[in-house]
């Protein structure tokens, strides 16, 4: 989802998501590329139109100028 991206520079964030109401979920937009490996749980990645389900061990790379939001999938936190 982030074919022809070049990137120099990575930052890696270690977080922790929390699980909420759809209602409440603000997506984002910005210049770059996010990488997310799920250390634990599960994980919900709404990117665009698309939803996608990441389970422990699973990870996910895209090009973060599509509208996108990630969230924990389950009503406990989880580490991506």
């Amino acid at each position: 989802m982030a074919a022809g991206k070049v990137t120099e520079i990575w930052n890696l964030l270690s977080l922790t998501l929390k699980w909420m109401l759809k209602k409440a979920m603000n997506s984002s937009s910005h210049e770059g590329e996010e990488f997310l490996y799920v250390l634990e749980g599960t994980i919900e990645v709404i990117y665009g139109q698309n939803n996608y389900v990441l389970e422990t061990g699973d990870s996910i790379y895209y090009d973060s100028i599509v509208s996108h939001h990630v969230h924990s999938s389950m009503m406990k936190q989880q580490k991506s």
